[in-house]
């Protein structure tokens, strides 16, 4: 069965399967859990450091539901900026690493 460029996603895991057997589907899984690990850690750091900063400057104990939207929204933001760097790397270690699915190097 030949596969052509911009496959799938069906068609893509089965030519994975058929190249590389069942592992080759979790080919890259240790620098993604690295990058998952490093952004949830930066996400929690973030929230609570600025949901305590917020608390202290407002003289409050608990945050409303808009009040905890804008402090997530802050640690998301600082949490995409800070981490960014480590998911380029994961996708071009992924995708240069593999020549792409359509057998060629194409420029980032």
């Amino acid at each position: 069965m030949a596969f052509v460029c911009l496959q799938s996603t069906r068609a893509a895991a089965l030519k994975i399967i058929k190249e590389e057997g069942l592992v080759g589907l979790y080919d890259g899984l240790s620098s993604s859990l690295l990058g998952i690990a490093v952004t949830n850690f930066i996400y929690y750091g973030t929230f609570e450091g600025s949901r305590t900063a917020y608390l202290k400057s407002k003289n409050k104990l608990t945050l409303s539901t808009l009040e905890a939207m804008a402090v997530s929204a802050v640690a998301g933001a600082t949490t995409s900026i800070i981490s960014n760097p480590i998911w380029v790397v994961n996708t071009r270690q992924t995708y240069v690493g593999h020549n792409s699915m359509c057998g060629k190097i194409l420029p980032l």
